[in-house]
């Protein structure tokens, strides 16, 4: 399993995308530390603020110390993903600290063990439906998209998942009891991404060039929150 080369700087890896965030500090390849986020910090920029401080505060390291800035870019929480959007953009701005957004299936996807070469990852939709994303192990250990995210019906799910696929994620537990009984479901903490994680997909990205600007790094919704959907059909009723 290739590693990239070492870096010799902090890296501060963030995920507000889902109910159970996550932060975790690395220097190099060696992880610092692995704290979850308080529910304020998933919902308001200055909490998070204050939890990213206590972090480094805790290990010596300066917010101009970090190399590199890692953050879960969706899909997930509209809210929390809005919240991790903000402090990367604040961060990055103030610092200049270089940026890479991640996508967080493939952060939950790291969690899944050695032996599972293929799987899908999902996330509640909403609506009758899950966001899903399908994932395969590349040779050097790592999980890549086989395509992408998209929002299916969960009718229209079953014939998706092969019998070689394993499911992850928070939206396991919407699947048929059927379907789960006859799939490798990886549930639990499993299903939820972690920040030691960001920052190590991360650093990979960040090797390969892979890297955004503060102004460029926008989050990964694959659709509108239901709030923002009500607000266009409100505006659209009252100009006709």
């Amino acid at each position: 399993m290739n590693s990239p080369a070492p870096s010799p700087f902090p890296i501060l890896g963030v995920d507000t995308s889902s109910h159970a965030g996550s932060l975790a500090l690395l220097h190099g390849h060696t992880l610092l530390e692995e704290r979850s986020l308080a529910a304020t910090g998933r919902r308001h920029a200055r909490t998070l603020v204050a939890e990213v401080q206590a972090l480094l505060r805790s290990h010596s390291v300066a917010p101009r110390d970090i190399g590199l800035l890692t953050v879960s870019a969706g899909p997930g929480s509209f809210t929390g993903l809005r919240v991790g959007v903000v402090f990367a953009k604040t961060f990055g701005y103030l610092t200049g600290t270089p940026l890479v957004a991640v996508d967080t299936f493939a952060i939950i996807a790291a969690n899944a063990s050695a032996e599972v070469t293929r799987l899908w990852v999902l996330e509640d939709a909403q609506r009758g439906a899950l966001f899903a994303g399908h994932y395969t192990r590349t040779p050097e250990g790592h999980f890549a998209a086989t395509g992408t995210t998209r929002i299916v019906p969960l009718e229209e799910l079953a014939p998706l998942i092969e019998p070689a696929d394993a499911v992850i994620g928070p939206g396991v537990k919407r699947l048929p009891d059927d379907l789960r009984t006859a799939r490798r479901c990886l549930e639990g903490d499993l299903a939820l991404p972690r920040g030691e994680h960001v920052a190590r997909i991360g650093l990979r990205q960040w090797a390969t060039g892979d890297r955004v600007t503060p102004f460029e790094f926008v989050p990964h919704y694959i659709r509108r929150s239901a709030a923002e959907e009500v607000a266009e059909k409100k505006a659209l009723e009252s100009a006709r």
